[in-house]
Order: C-alpha cells, then structure tokens, then sequence
C-alpha cells in the first residue's frame, strides 16, 4: 500500500511503514506539550521506546471500545493535564483515541 497523510476535523493519520519516525516531528508541528500516548498491551513497550516526552502511556486499549477502558483513560488524561492524545497502533487506539477525543476536546 502506498504511504499517505489523512487529515480529518477532528484527527490526523499518518500510515505508512516508518511512520512512528515521523511522531516527534507530528508533535512539533501541532505545538503538543503534555501528550497521552494510546497503545494496546502488545505495543506498549514500542510506544515506551519512542522516547518522547510524553505526559504518560495508556496501553490498554483494547477492540471494541469498552467504556470503561475509555473513561480510565479520559480520566488519566485529565489528571495528568494532556493537551493532545496520540494513538499509536491500528483499529483498537484509533477508536479509544475517538471515544477519548468525544468528551474531552483532546
């Protein structure tokens, strides 16, 4: 599949293979200063290795959403004081990245 940047009203994909290299960059041009990385179990330990400075990591996203694992995360990310949330992953962060962006306006 050929590389592609996708911008939407409330959210920016960036795909393609590497793409995790271009995250610090993301981070500058969005002027983001405390983010909440979203990650499923299965890579937390990539999303750790980023080594960004980042707020903190929620890494129990998991498929389908469930409210509950959304609004531990929303509450993560509002005592930690996050201005941005970033998924890192597929189908699974996306939506909790969705379901957080919801309520929250991150």
């Amino acid at each position: 599949m050929k590389p592609f940047v996708y911008t939407g009203l409330a959210s920016r994909v960036v795909f393609g293979a590497g793409s995790i290299r271009k995250l610090p960059e993301e981070l500058e041009k969005l002027g983001a200063k405390r983010v909440l990385l979203i990650s499923t179990p299965g890579r937390a330990a990539m999303a750790s290795a980023l080594g960004l400075k980042i707020a903190g990591i929620f890494d129990r996203a998991v498929m389908h959403t469930p409210i509950d694992a959304v609004n531990q995360a929303r509450e993560m990310a509002k005592s930690l004081q996050v201005d941005y949330c970033v998924a890192v992953g597929g189908g699974s962060t996306i939506g909790f990245g969705k379901a957080i962006a919801l309520t929250s306006g991150l």
